[in-house]
């Protein structure tokens, strides 16, 4: 009777385990997904050199927003001019930087 009691014990243990680790790889799985999707959700920033064109216009030291293709989908983003003056809408410009979610370009000017 204290064998079949044992044995038992021993069964109930292993199943419990059993039960434990299956919790916690569906956890390990679920938290590595978790924290590998929002990559896929973020917008496609562009790089320096990258061509855009403005689509609001671009205020004498203030905001607008320019539109660019990344990874061929179209985005866009707030910009500010690198040097103190205004870009009209439709103008194309090259991205110099981004930083903190803004854009800072520069006309592109087409030889002339």
């Amino acid at each position: 009777m204290a064998s079949l009691a044992a044995f038992s014990s021993v069964l109930l243990l292993g199943i419990a385990t059993g039960i434990g680790v299956f919790v916690v790889a569906v956890v390990v799985a679920w938290l590595g997904h978790a924290v590998a999707t929002p990559a896929a959700w973020l917008k496609p920033r562009p790089i320096g050199g990258a061509l855009a064109r403005v689509v609001v216009a671009v205020p004498n030291a203030g905001v607008g927003r320019v539109a660019y293709t990344a990874h061929g989908k179209r985005c866009s983003m707030p910009a500010r001019c690198s040097e103190a003056q205004a870009i009209a809408r439709g103008t194309e410009v090259v991205v110099i930087d981004v930083a903190g979610g803004v854009a800072t370009v520069a006309p592109l000017y087409s030889g002339g």
